[in-house]
């Protein structure tokens, strides 16, 4: 499964709805935000000095993030906003303000150099501010949007909308971007009209008029769309969706040839619909087909859009039921990709309505996945990103609990638990990187007389700031040496002392444990 995810399931139990986010995480978080590496070289400073950035690591006020030239990343915020900088980028976070429930959070960076895509989020009980600052001028996104930016390295600027609303000021002069627009502001000159987008060399188009929830997945497993009942789903950076009483619309600008599911999740009732599938290349329609669906409660509906192109465009398309399925199947584990199959053989997904996605859900772009309810509660509580990383899988039942995969942890639900129904689970002692009690105890840290192992000195402060045994359970083992790194394993987690930017070991991270997990298990790469 590569980082953009594969094909989604939302598989989600009613726990505990969060209607807010404690106000003390909104300090906790408020100067830091969350860098992934997805490919290349990346690197993070502050006052000209950098240092090789760590896929996970935290990114704050102050610091900049620079890609080499094969280097992408994704920086995300507290909100779920998301900047993703392509080769040769460089950015500097100048503010991140979360706010409080019921106002608006504040963001702003400054765009040096490159191309970025930002996915301006928005929170359930507040909207973002999102600024970008460039050489040239200011943009602003007054709420949830998707937008880009390219600085060029003689000063001049093009910035483009394709979901939401930009303005943007240079020389004085505000300019309004909207969606399908663009416009390109040489250096110190003021903001020209916008004009329309140039038209793509081919689009897919799905329209569902009637009950359901459409979704289209790509031969690289990134998906378009919403999950029922109505979450939406966008891991692409110039797509984008719309839903109206009437209807629920994706848009999907210069697919790549190769086949595309078509998926149509189904409504409370399981009432029908009729699905409009259309592809046009080079300004023409070259494929048109509508489909009645009528998926029962308990189903849905799937079908195979295949693409054909010759010496690089798209010349042809193709639409038929999927493989075994006659247009519909259960909501099994067969509707998972291959890799969760073969993680969680026999499982049984969880069918509840949710309500939407505002009452306690928070959909993390990076991988494409859900946290929510009493889950996602216990994520904020406990240091969110830096100590969980992204979610790796929805709310699934393993073993008969239902469980959800993180980078560094797995939650469980454990009604009438000792400690509350939210617990974490052992997975360094499943991994079995307990080593023996030692036979003089050590000299320094704290000791566990339950392990007989004590907290190192150097994680001490770190491991009690950020829920002591709670969040990463007793020590398992002294600090120890791997891969050049001092690290210490607890019963749910391993501690990592890293270098900061002048090479002194000061800088602590909790190890991908969950990956580690899921890695050994056949489910990431």
């Amino acid at each position: 499964m590569n980082r953009n995810g594969t094909l989604l399931r939302l598989l989600a139990a009613i726990v505990i709805l969060v209607t807010m986010l404690p106000a003390q995480v909104a300090g906790q978080e408020a100067e830091q935000a969350t860098l992934t590496i997805l490919g290349g070289k990346v690197e993070v400073g502050r006052l000209g000095v950098y240092q090789v950035g760590v896929d996970g690591q935290s990114v704050r006020v102050g610091e900049r993030v620079r890609t080499d030239s094969a280097g992408r990343a994704v920086v995300t915020f507290f909100d779920g906003t998301a900047v993703t900088l392509d080769p040769l980028a460089e950015i500097e976070i100048k503010t991140h303000d979360p706010g409080s429930s019921g106002g608006q959070s504040s963001l702003s960076i400054t765009q040096f150099i490159g191309r970025t895509w930002t996915r301006v989020a928005r929170l359930f009980d507040r909207r973002t501010v999102f600024q970008i600052e460039t050489p040239t001028g200011t943009a602003v996104v007054r709420d949830a949007a998707l937008v880009g930016a390219l600085v060029n390295p003689d000063g001049s600027l093009k910035c483009w909308t394709i979901a939401g609303v930009m303005t943007f000021t240079a020389q004085g002069k505000e300019v309004t971007v909207n969606a399908g627009q663009e416009t390109t502001i040489p250096a110190g000159q003021a903001s020209p009209p916008p004009i329309a987008r140039p038209t793509p060399p081919a689009i897919i188009e799905l329209e569902l008029v009637g009950r359901g929830w459409p979704r289209i997945v790509d031969p690289l497993g990134r998906t378009l769309g919403f999950v029922g009942p109505g979450v939406p789903i966008n891991q692409f950076l110039n797509a984008n969706q719309r839903i109206t009483t009437a209807a629920r619309t994706l848009r999907l600008p210069a697919p790549p040839p190769g086949k595309y599911a078509i998926i149509v999740d189904p409504s409370s009732d399981g009432g029908p619909a009729t699905l409009g599938v259309k592809v046009s290349a080079g300004g023409a329609a070259i494929f048109s087909d509508q489909i009645i669906v009528s998926p029962a409660p308990m189903g849905i509906t799937r079908y195979d859009l295949t693409l054909t192109a010759e010496a690089g465009a798209i010349k042809g398309a193709s639409l038929k039921p999927a493989s075994g399925s006659a247009g519909r199947f259960k909501v099994m584990p067969a509707d998972m990709d291959e890799a969760w199959r073969r993680l969680f053989p026999g499982t049984a997904p969880i069918i509840a309505p949710i309500g939407p996605v505002g009452a306690g859900y928070r959909y993390f772009p990076v991988t494409g996945h859900l946290v929510g309810n009493g889950f996602l509660k216990h994520f904020d509580l406990l240091g969110g990103l830096e100590r969980f990383g992204y979610p790796r899988s929805e709310e699934i039942v393993e073993n008969g609990v239902v469980v959800q995969y993180f980078q560094r942890a797995r939650m469980e639900w454990r009604p009438g638990a000792k400690g509350g129904p939210v617990q974490l689970g052992l997975i360094s002692d499943e991994l079995k990187r307990a080593q023996p009690k030692p036979a003089t105890p050590a000299a320094s840290g704290r000791l566990y007389a339950e392990t007989g192992h004590a907290v190192d000195q150097r994680f001490l402060s770190y491991f009690d700031q950020m829920g002591g045994v709670e969040s990463f359970g007793y020590p398992i083992s002294p600090a120890v040496v791997e891969g050049g790194l001092t690290v210490q394993y607890f019963q749910r987690a391993r501690l990592e002392l890293h270098p900061d930017s002048s090479g002194k070991p000061t800088r602590i991270l909790v190890g991908i444990l969950g990956d580690e997990s899921l890695h050994l298990r056949g489910a990431l790469p």
